[in-house]
């Protein structure tokens, strides 16, 4: 049995209490529903979601449900902690790939809101240069990942002086697509992020020992951007459940994850958007997005990103395998939705490495960035 539990939600053991971590990947929602929970918490981990006064109240009924006062701390722009004792279980946000990395691209680019701020331009490696080359997602998915640069593995670290201004724009392409170089949430993608919580699912259940409920019984819950609502509610009903019972509580009006029906939406239960790019005329009535961004890009330019993302990708399909309160049918309906705009993916988990990806950089970790280390280092030592 693996470390962290990925049984079928209707077999799982119930617990009364949970010490839950939120790990918040950027452009998944995760501000959505930081602001869905207690100020405390809010107020936890790097960076700020922006939670208004306003919005606290719209939410006063999450920030008490059972969800809000399972999660003690979030975390942001830093590994998930996977070997931190203090958690049995960790929530995290995903996202279908592409369409994160293009919120990411409109989210820090100059024309479009939310206004950029100099901290959002000072930690990006050649956030003009990068701009300038590519001012359009179609060009950069269509034209900057077309081919890998020819010096992509073996010189990432600085541009040949040989290169022509055009080779020069597609080697910065690919390093910023693929996380080298540091630009927010480009660097901080699902390997750098998640990569603990994969290595975590590999290991054997450590077992359980003398006064330590926490030991043995790690559990992962996913909450999907295209289904943020309905995630928050079948993960609501599981943790309201009594110990040991599969019976939906009367109080939520849901069904558990697994079962013949899909689970129903409590009204109750609502993460508002943030983000005013995303909302424009892209959420539908149960506040959940409407139709993908990257369907709007061309076929070449969609194959380009699925091959750019490989990685990220199989990082993706794990997490959403993995998932406690995800059912077969959601786990489905989000892997095809995967593999409509990616083809060659299918549900099953690709080999990362070698020749599947067909970028030879994926044999090797991604660079790690000094001051994102000192970060991590810092709050490690305030806890």
């Amino acid at each position: 049995m693996n470390a962290l539990a990925s049984n079928s939600t209707l077999s799982i053991p119930q617990y009364h209490q949970r010490h839950m971590c939120f790990v918040h990947l950027g452009k998944t929602g995760g501000s959505s529903i930081t602001c869905s929970l207690p100020p405390k918490i809010q107020k936890s981990g790097i960076g700020s979601s922006g939670c208004s006064s306003q919005e606290n109240d719209a939410n006063q009924n999450n920030t008490s449900s059972a969800l809000s006062q399972a999660i003690i701390e979030r975390v942001h722009l830093l590994p998930a902690p996977a070997q931190n004792r203090r958690f049995d279980s960790f929530l995290v946000t995903v996202r279908n790939p592409l369409e994160r990395i293009i919120s990411w691209y409109y989210y820090l680019h100059p024309n479009y809101p939310p206004q950029k701020l100099p901290h959002h331009r000072n930690r990006c490696y050649n956030y003009q240069e990068f701009y300038q080359c590519w001012p359009t997602i179609q060009d950069l998915t269509e034209m900057g990942l077309q081919r890998v640069p020819d010096n992509y593995y073996k010189n990432w670290t600085k541009y040949n002086q040989t290169q022509t201004e055009t080779d020069k724009c597609i080697q910065l392409a690919w390093d910023t697509i693929s996380g080298i170089h540091h630009c927010w949430h480009n660097y901080w993608n699902f390997e750098r992020t998640y990569s603990p919580l994969l290595s975590l699912l590999q290991q054997p259940t450590a077992p359980q020992e003398p006064n330590n409920t926490t030991v043995g019984r790690q559990e992962l819950f996913v909450i999907r951007t295209e289904y943020i609502s309905k995630d928050w509610a079948s993960i609501e009903t599981m943790l309201q459940l009594p110990v040991n019972s599969t019976t939906p509580s009367s109080s939520t009006g849901l069904e558990i994850p697994g079962g013949d029906d899909q689970a129903r939406i409590n009204p109750t239960v609502l993460v508002t958007h943030k983000n005013g790019f995303e909302t424009h005329e892209n959420i539908n009535s149960n506040n959940e997005t409407k139709q993908p961004y990257s369907s709007f890009l061309s076929i070449p330019a969609r194959q380009n990103l699925c091959r750019a993302l490989c990685r990220e990708i199989q990082i993706y399909k794990q997490l959403l395998q993995s998932a406690i309160n995800l059912d077969e049918m959601d786990k489905g309906v989000s892997l095809s939705e995967l593999e409509d705009l990616c083809p060659n993916e299918k549900m099953t988990m690709r080999t990362t490495g070698g020749t599947i990806c067909r970028i030879q950089y994926y044999n090797d970790s991604l660079p790690d960035d000094p001051l994102s280390i000192h970060r991590h280092h810092q709050q490690q030592k305030s806890r």
